[in-house]
């Protein structure tokens, strides 16, 4: 209706000055007063839909962002090993991750010029924005129920107010980050505004102690049901439990709960688990990537429950010190310190006009901040979502304040508002910018380069190459003829399933030591008695058959982690940024390795662990073919090194030597 009018308007606009032109002031005045009725009309819609203009224009622009930053291919860490398990319908690592898989699935194969991995990290952008859309709606909401009737009959700045907080969270560094690339945590941040906006849309009111209040069924049934969908890609999830169990005991208090609406409550929220249904009975089928094996109902459990991980989890107390001074530290980088003042503020003012509420926002973000410091992992940023999105709340009550109380009734507030979230997008923009981010992509294809066809790698390059490797080999088809053993990996029963079910003539080679290790591998998973030197013995066994019994037919090559105890009896040949492994000089393949590497400008734990890789392959290539006397390939080599790190001392040192 309103783009009706709207080109209604351009029509007799036309028209108008077409008159004008020819002199006809009479057509001129009609048609005018026929502009100023529409016009008036017009006016009349966008005031009416105004918050959801504002609200998808919110959307837009932060989607228009994350587009012009967003990754063009794999990344690090998990990026390609989710981009594979979404597009062939696999099983992802824990907890499996159902949802985010099938909704994968369906982005890899939309009708678009796409690289699939670009449709996958598109559709980060997309959960991320549409995020943003609902993070804005839930301010609204809050914020219009919070306010004086007054306020409410003008909420412009309501809305202005509730959009600039929505960017300003949109655009702080762990939130934008999940947009650039393929990521559970990007379909995490819908869901976690979801479930905000839903149950604060059916019991806001509880909140605020309006008369007459009732729960809106409707809204409260919805989002039960879109919590238990949110715990299929997310098990974090769980953290919004005590909060909502403290919304429950406020309502259970002040009005009497049906037993009927009680029973469906449970209902849905078990009709949203049960997306993790997928996990067995897809991996039944035995599908190329099948982590866990979730066919039987122990496994499963131990899948969904991330029973791998929990050694990291509530591991000391020096640990959670670590993460909790972490938070504190990085938590001007999300924010600034202009945000942190006005977040305080918001807090405040919740806490003296609002205590239930504030309440239920601090349990929330203590629960949050609680666990998370207690999972001793590197990339923890993300398990802090929702702490960051609670103080994005308390960011844009603090705005509204500062508005009421200072620029009421000014022309300059909405003009200040909006140029607030300018400052995380001007700050942050180079930071999360993924759009020239090739690293990972070429880093994973010069290490298939360094290697000879049919080749055997065994590695624990996960972050760097592995990841990677599931997606570049299975769905772009890209060097299938080499085989990838992940030595972390051998740690788990589930992985020799895989391994037998996708190289068959590996797990028969092998077949006796794994059967061996195996039988103690299971006291392990299961907390029965076990001898430490007997498991590690046989594992051992496990990695050396997989060398020994695959020799004469491949080539064998492992990456520089791999430890020497496990290479006993071989030679480590650098080639690339492999070792070929070999028996005698006969073996040696000399493999010239032309590296491409197109750096970004900007340096982290992941980008700086990379650089010392290709510097080390620099080094040891570089100066290997100097004791060969094949001086021009090592050339090549330093020149490489010093591409990648142009102060490096020592391989400027042998470069120089060659001149001479």
């Amino acid at each position: 209706m309103l783009l009706k009018y709207i080109a209604s308007c351009f029509k007799i606009f036309e028209k108008i000055i077409k008159y004008s032109k020819k002199s006809n002031f009479w057509e001129c005045f009609t048609n005018f007063i026929k502009f100023y009725k529409i016009y008036i009309q017009v006016m009349v819609l966008i005031q009416k839909y105004l918050k959801n203009i504002i609200g998808v224009t919110t959307g837009v622009i932060s989607f228009i962002i994350y587009y012009l930053t967003l990754a063009p291919t794999v990344n690090f860490i998990d990026s390609g090993e989710l981009a594979a398990v979404a597009s062939t319908l696999g099983i992802a690592h824990p907890t499996g991750y159902p949802l985010f898989t099938l909704i994968g699935y369906l982005f890899s194969n939309f009708p678009i010029e796409f690289q699939v991995i670009k449709k996958l990290n598109l559709m980060a952008a997309f959960f991320s924005a549409f995020g943003v859309f609902v993070f804005y709606n839930l301010l609204v909401l809050l914020n219009i129920e919070l306010n004086k009737e007054n306020d409410r009959k003008q909420p412009l700045n309501i809305y202005i107010a509730s959009a600039s907080s929505a960017l300003i969270l949109g655009f702080s560094r762990t939130y934008w980050s999940q947009s650039t690339s393929i990521e559970v945590y990007s379909l995490h941040i819908l869901f976690i505004a979801s479930i905000l906006y839903l149950f604060f849309k059916s019991s806001l009111r509880l909140f605020t102690k309006k008369d007459g209040w009732e729960i809106n069924g409707k809204y409260f049934l919805l989002a039960v049901f879109v919590l238990g969908l949110s715990f299929t890609n997310h098990m974090t999830t769980i953290l919004f439990l005590p909060a909502l169990g403290y919304l429950l005991f406020l309502i259970i208090k002040t009005i009497d709960f049906p037993k009927k609406f009680s029973i469906y409550t449970i209902l849905l929220f078990f009709l949203g688990v049960s997306v993790y249904l997928y996990l067995p009975i897809r991996a039944s089928q035995n599908p190329f990537f099948n982590w866990g094996n979730t066919s039987s109902l122990e496994k499963l459990l131990w899948h969904i429950s991330g029973k791998q991980y929990r050694v990291w989890i509530f591991s000391s107390i020096e640990s959670a010190e670590k993460q909790f001074i972490y938070y504190i530290t990085n938590f001007y980088n999300e924010f600034n310190l202009l945000f942190i003042i006005i977040g305080l503020i918001g807090m405040y003012f919740t806490l003296s006009e609002n205590k239930k509420l504030f309440i239920f926002l601090l349990i929330l973000f203590i629960t949050c901040v609680g666990y998370s410091i207690n999972y001793d992992i590197h990339d923890i940023d993300s398990y802090f979502l929702i702490s960051y999105l609670v103080f994005g709340i308390w960011i844009s009550i603090g705005v509204l304040k500062i508005i009421q109380k200072y620029f009421r009734g000014k022309v300059v507030n909405n003009a200040i508002v909006i140029v607030l979230p300018l400052i995380p997008l001007l700050l942050n923009y180079r930071i999360c910018d993924e759009s020239k981010n090739y690293l990972v992509e070429d880093y994973m294809k010069n290490v298939f380069n360094s290697v000879e066809e049919n080749s055997l790698i065994i590695t624990y390059q996960w972050d760097y190459f592995i990841s990677a490797s599931y997606y570049f080999q299975v769905v772009e088809g890209y060097r299938r003829d080499v085989i990838i053993i992940d030595k972390e990996l051998l740690r788990r029963s589930w992985y020799f399933d895989q391994i037998k079910n996708n190289y068959p003539q590996i797990y028969k080679n092998s077949q006796h030591e794994i059967k061996l290790f195996l039988e103690e591998l299971y006291k392990f998973e299961h907390g029965i008695p076990y001898n430490v030197q007997i498991i590690e013995q046989r594992y051992s066994d496990v990695i050396r058959s997989f060398i020994e019994n695959n020799y004469t037919e491949r080539r064998i090559y492992v990456t520089p982690e791999i430890e020497n105890q496990y290479l006993i009896g071989y030679k480590k040949i650098p080639s690339g940024l492999c070792y070929q492994l070999v028996k005698n000089e006969e073996d040696i393949i000399i493999k010239k390795v032309d590296f491409n590497y197109r750096g970004i400008e900007r340096n982290d734990r992941l980008i700086d662990g990379m650089k010392k890789m290709y510097l080390r392959a620099s080094l040891e290539n570089g100066s290997f073919m100097m004791r060969l006397g094949n001086l021009e390939a090592a050339k090549n080599y330093f020149e490489k090194g010093l591409l990648v790190e142009p102060g490096s001392s020592e391989i400027r040192y042998l470069y120089n030597q060659l001149g001479k």
